[in-house]
């Protein structure tokens, strides 16, 4: 996370609050399959069921979201996006632009920027587009709204 979007965008980890929209773990079936190897059979999927638990969660981090009062909420992921703005996966993906969004929460109007989840961004091959949009586009225009919005103290 450090190396590969916080210092591409010039926030220092002890700057931020880091959260999960879903406070559970969920289990791939890779995640399963270890678990068999353990003699642990009871374990069942629900990684497909993330919508589900993102929308039961959304009252936890709007809290949360109270309780700290950043001046900016960044949102990694195509998955995160789409529970927080009740859009489309295209949608969503065409948020992860690093653009300034605005929503109101809870009668307040926060700053929200979208970013690729860090998995995508750490994944370099030739068919993927994100690592280097990422670089080239998308940080430095992160970086200049922090800027502008003096996110960080001097």
């Amino acid at each position: 996370m450090n190396e590969v979007i916080l210092s591409r965008i010039g926030i220092k980890r002890e700057d931020c609050w880091i959260t999960d929209l879903v406070k559970v773990f969920l289990f791939k079936e890779g995640h399963i399959e270890r678990y068999k190897k353990l003699n642990k059979n009871n374990m069942t999927e629900n990684r497909n069921r993330f919508n589900e638990y993102a929308q039961k969660s959304i009252h936890w981090l709007e809290q949360e979201i109270e309780i700290a009062n950043p001046k900016l909420i960044i949102l990694l992921g195509i998955e995160v996006t789409k529970n927080i703005f009740h859009v489309s996966d295209n949608v969503a993906k065409e948020y992860l632009n690093g653009e300034l969004k605005k929503k109101i929460l809870k009668g307040i109007e926060r700053n929200f920027v979208c970013l690729p989840h860090p998995g995508i961004l750490m994944k370099e091959f030739e068919r993927n587009p994100w690592p280097k949009r990422f670089k080239n586009e998308i940080a430095p225009r992160v970086k200049e709204l922090i800027e502008e919005l003096n996110i960080l103290k001097n």
